[in-house]
């Protein structure tokens, strides 16, 4: 379970940077930046 939520967290988190950052200017470290925000969406904050 922990496995699926880590991969559904960083599709979420790569998804909240394309909408913020467009999807050409990703870097890896922008997903990491935007995990919180994934996170307060899982959590329904």
């Amino acid at each position: 379970a922990a496995a699926y939520s880590g991969v559904y967290l960083h599709g979420l988190a790569g998804d909240i940077a394309k909408d913020s950052l467009g999807e050409r200017s990703i870097v890896a470290h922008d997903l990491i930046d935007q995990l919180p925000a994934a996170i307060r969406t899982v959590e329904g904050v």
